[in-house]
């Protein structure tokens, strides 16, 4: 069963929570690749995923389960800390909403690309 999940994650984790979503699942690989700010200007603040995942990763990111993504972590062999998964998981922003709900929410905008 496949469950929908706003995922907004601070730019200073993105590489971490990239990671573990790709090490939990391999249809998580991509995630995390638009960029949010205030303003909608660069640098980027924070990054967003939307979509439908996995029931169980849905469930594991509702309740914050640091012990289960512990576990990912370990048997993909990427070696993040517990404290490391702490950290994360106390500040990323998992909500069932749309994104533009969340993004309203949080004050955050997505960025413009300018070339």
């Amino acid at each position: 069963m496949w469950m929908h999940r706003t995922i907004i994650v601070p730019a200073s984790h993105v590489g971490i929570a990239r990671e573990l979503t790709e090490a939990a699942d391999p249809a998580g690989a991509g995630m995390f690749t638009t960029k949010l700010s205030a303003t909608g200007d660069l640098p980027a603040s924070h990054f967003i995923s939307s979509g439908f995942i996995r029931e169980q990763y849905a469930l594991i990111l509702d309740e914050k389960d640091a012990a289960l993504v512990q576990a990912i972590s370990d048997a993909a062999g990427i070696g993040y800390t517990q404290e490391q998964i702490d950290e994360l998981l106390s500040l990323i922003d998992v909500s069932s909403e749309d994104a533009f709900a969340a993004l309203n929410r949080l004050g955050l905008r997505i960025c413009r690309e300018v070339e």
